[in-house]
């Protein structure tokens, strides 16, 4: 899952039997250096949480030493898939008067999602805002008198899975 931990490991050997190689192992995802890993007994470790979500080719790359030949593994398929999201909508207000400007915000978490948000009246839309550092921002004077649910629809981005909020309740009165 995009954002958690995983440590990728390369066992190096040599021949004869009894001896070690020695030096680093480069790890890669395609032609993307992503990591080193000194060997100790023979094994490197990496680790990292950064890949995005999709399909990594990992490879595992020994430079050589003095005995030993460098050499690079076959590539590892690793699939990151996307972290879940929530999302959540407030009204700058939940009673208003017709024509009053309406600020409606979006909090998306994780606050690093990007991508946007739809904002609904029921089942009409009402608009869309790009989501920065967790927030979209949508403002309206044309909600009519009468009963409102407002939802948001966050879409989701590479790394996050989209989600929909829990309506909101507002009320507009006549002038």
């Amino acid at each position: 899952v995009y954002g958690q931990s995983m440590t990728f490991t390369a066992t190096v050997t040599g021949t004869p039997a009894g001896n070690t190689p020695t030096g680093s192992v480069t790890f890669s995802d395609g032609a993307a250096t992503i990591g080193t890993g000194t060997l100790t007994g023979g094994k490197a470790s990496f680790s990292t949480s950064t890949l995005a979500a999709g399909t990594h080719l990992i490879t595992a790359s020994y430079g050589g030493d003095a005995n030993f030949q460098s050499n690079t593994s076959a590539p590892l398929t690793q699939i990151i898939s996307q972290a879940t999201s929530t999302v959540s909508v407030t009204p700058s207000s939940s009673a208003a008067v017709y024509g009053m400007p309406l600020t409606f915000t979006a909090l998306v978490t994780p606050s690093t999602a990007g991508g946007s948000a739809q904002f609904f009246d029921g089942t009409a839309v009402l608009g869309t805002a790009p989501v920065a550092s967790g927030t979209a921002i949508y403002s309206t004077t044309g909600l009519l008198p009468g009963a409102h649910s407002i939802t948001t629809v966050y879409s989701g981005d590479t790394n996050y899975t989209g989600s929909n909020s829990a309506a909101v309740a507002v009320a507009v009165t006549q002038i």
